[in-house]
Formats: C-alpha cells, sequence, structure tokens
C-alpha cells in the first residue's frame, strides 16, 4: 500500500484521516475509497438531509465534500469547515471548521447530550475582513429576541433572523430551547425590550408577533412590513 508515513500509523488510530492527507500518493489511493455518503447510518442520512434543507432555504451557498474529515475521532453526523469562495481548493484557506459531536459529553463521565462547535483561526479571519474591507462594529445590548414555537417555526424563525442581521437590527435568540416561556425568561435576562415571536399560525400567515417585554402587549405585524416597523420602533435610522 503506497501510504506516507503518517497516514500507516494513521490507519490504526484513525483512518479517516488519510483522506485528508495533503500527500499526492495519498490522495490518489483516497479517490479510489468508497464515498461515506454510501455508508451512513439512517439517523446521520436524515440528519444530514435536514442540514442541507435548512442552507437551502437560507441560501446559503456550500459544496457537498464526501472526503471531508475532522482530526478527532468523537465527531458524529456532519462536519464543516467555512472557506471564502474565492479561496475554494486553496491549502490553508479554511476560516473555521467543526462538527457535531453528541457523544463527546458522556465519553468524558457526563450525561448524554446533543452538541457541536467550531474552531476558528483568528489571523486567517482578520486578513480575510482586511480583503474584502469589511469594518466591524460594536453593538450594546440586544434590542430585539427572536421566540420560536414549534419544529417548523424554529425553521422559519432562521430565515428572519437573517433578514434582521441584513438590516443591521441588533437580536438575541435561543433556537436551542423549545418552549415559549424559557425563551421570554432568557430575553428578560438581556434585556431585550422586544420580543418577536413566531408560531406555527404566523408562518402560515405570514406575520410575526410583536411584543413589549416591558408591558406584555402583543400586536400582529405582517412580514412584508416587518424590517421598516422594526426600524421604527427600535429607531433605527433608514438608509437614504
Amino acid at each position: 500500500m503506497v501510504l506516507c508515513q503518517d497516514c500507516k500509523e494513521r490507519l490504526v488510530s484513525n483512518p479517516l484521516r488519510v483522506l485528508d492527507c495533503k500527500e499526492e500518493k495519498c490522495q490518489q489511493l483516497a479517490n479510489t475509497a468508497p464515498r461515506l455518503l454510501d455508508h451512513v447510518s439512517e439517523a446521520s442520512r436524515v440528519h444530514f438531509e435536514s442540514v442541507l434543507r435548512t442552507l437551502d432555504e437560507l441560501a446559503v451557498p456550500y459544496l457537498v465534500t464526501p472526503s471531508l474529515v475532522r482530526g478527532l475521532d468523537y465527531y458524529t453526523h456532519t462536519v464543516f469547515e467555512f472557506v471564502p469562495k474565492a479561496k475554494e481548493g486553496l491549502s490553508q484557506a479554511t476560516l473555521a471548521a467543526g462538527g457535531r459531536y453528541n457523544g463527546l459529553m458522556k465519553q468524558l463521565g457526563g450525561k448524554e447530550t446533543s452538541a457541536f462547535g467550531v474552531s476558528c483561526g483568528i489571523e486567517r479571519i482578520i486578513q480575510q475582513l482586511k480583503e474584502e474591507g469589511v469594518e466591524l462594529m460594536i453593538t450594546d445590548a440586544p434590542q430585539l429576541f427572536v421566540a420560536h414555537l414549534g419544529e417548523q417555526a424554529k425553521h422559519h424563525a432562521l430565515q428572519i433572523l437573517r433578514q434582521l442581521q441584513e438590516a443591521g437590527i441588533p437580536f438575541a435568540e435561543s433556537l436551542d430551547r423549545d418552549g415559549m416561556q424559557p425563551q421570554l425568561k432568557m430575553a428578560d435576562r438581556l434585556g431585550a425590550p422586544w420580543a418577536l415571536i413566531i408560531g406555527h399560525k404566523e408562518v402560515i400567515d405570514k406575520t410575526v408577533i410583536l411584543r413589549s417585554m416591558e408591558s406584555g402587549m402583543q400586536e400582529v405585524i405582517p412580514q412584508e412590513t416587518m424590517i421598516e416597523e422594526l426600524k421604527r420602533r427600535l429607531n433605527i435610522a433608514q438608509p437614504e
């Protein structure tokens, strides 16, 4: 078998790392290996399809790379990397990488806990920001908290979050919480004066509920005028 010395050692400790080797002879051999996506569990397949569906709904560009692996063997389901579009295929271009590791807490002696994480190369991110001319802004506490009720509303909330981000509206969320009361308690702790609530009915009616965290008063707002109304309520200047 034609492998570099590192990959010969990886075959024992973490064989999937062979797919990630940059040595040409190892890459040639890796190209003949079976596709990982053809040999995943049903649970991993369902999870992966859900991730891709969410990315499609958010219009986030992505490239499925069956040979992408992480250096540690506790990852489960999906792993990922963030790479600037202009630098796809280049080495040393990854800005951040991570994945899901649902079993790690249990391995460390804790209880079964769903989790994922990401590590970033701060120097690369700073360099990329400079290359793209991006100026970072310091924001105060969130002026708006986005709460959801139900799985469908959670997916829809992701689209709302993107609209808020593009509009420059400071917000907070807690998509990992499923109950409304825990989410509103989080909004109260963060000091957000307003909460934007999305439930099944709001998804169907294409509306959102705007709630004053101080008075508890609520009103229904059409999604098509949501950004303009929020900017007016939050006193955020409209672009000229």
